[in-house]
C-alpha cells in the first residue's frame, strides 16, 4: 500500500497534535493530575511526567510517573571581600 505525500503529512500532523511535548505546570501539587509531558519543580529539581496519568505520586518517590530533568544545584558560596 502506497500513501500519497498529503496522506503522510496529515498522519504526521495528527500524531504531533496528540503529543504536544513538554508543558510547564509550575510547582508540583498532590491535588493536581498530571499527564505525560507535564513539567514541574519539586525540592529544587525539574521533573517531567512519563506516565499517561499521575495523581498524588510525588516526583522522586518512585520510578513510574516522573523522570528527573535537572538536578537541584548547590547553594552559592558567600562572596569574599579582599
Amino acid at each position: 500500500m502506497t500513501s500519497t505525500l498529503e496522506e503522510r503529512v496529515a498522519a504526521l500532523e495528527a500524531h504531533v497534535e496528540q503529543r504536544p511535548g513538554m508543558v510547564w505546570r509550575g510547582t508540583w501539587s498532590g491535588d493536581e493530575t498530571y499527564v505525560r509531558g507535564d513539567v514541574v519543580t519539586q525540592q529544587g529539581g525539574m521533573w517531567v511526567c512519563i506516565a499517561s496519568r499521575s495523581t498524588g505520586e510525588k516526583p522522586g518517590c518512585g520510578p513510574t510517573a516522573w523522570k528527573l530533568c535537572v538536578k537541584r544545584g548547590r547553594a552559592a558560596r558567600p562572596a569574599q571581600s579582599n
